[in-house]
């Protein structure tokens, strides 16, 4: 009886670990935020010798883009140390006044996020950095130009 009871408390700590590891472990989620600040920069050209660039921060209210950036912004870190330029000039800051995590998304395009100044990274799929690609020029094109 009493190698029973060990073996069936050997069983569960080793599937809470396996659910914990497999569900928990080294994720980032956004679903705490209810609102978001997205940061871009334009420029303009006044001619072959002047451009002048103007860094945006703009909150982000409508529900149907927080729900999309909640569903595109979490996902399993991992470390790493990517060649793809990651700027706080092109990044989305997820808050709840409380609480808030800047995200970063890759600068060539390409489908991986980094976390804050962290060495955390996590991938998107395609379709969400054609979203995301969606979002930052619509918020683009809003911005007066002179």
């Amino acid at each position: 009886m009493k190698k029973l009871i060990i073996a069936a408390t050997i069983a569960i700590a080793t599937l809470s670990a396996g659910v914990y590891f497999l569900f928990f472990y080294n994720r980032v989620n956004s679903n705490f935020a209810t609102e978001a600040h997205i940061r871009f920069t334009t420029f303009e050209r006044f001619d072959d010798s002047r451009i002048e660039f103007t860094q945006h921060e703009l909150i982000i209210t409508d529900e149907e883009d927080l729900a999309a950036l909640r569903r595109i912004l979490r996902g399993r870190t991992r470390p790493g140390g990517y060649g793809c330029g990651f700027s706080d000039d092109e990044s989305i800051i997820m808050s709840n006044g409380n609480r808030s995590i800047t995200f970063k998304p890759a600068q060539d395009g390409c489908t991986i996020v980094r976390v804050g100044d962290s060495d955390l990274y996590f991938d998107i799929s395609r379709n969400q950095r054609i979203i995301l690609n969606e979002l930052f020029e619509r918020f683009r094109l809003a911005v007066p130009h002179n």
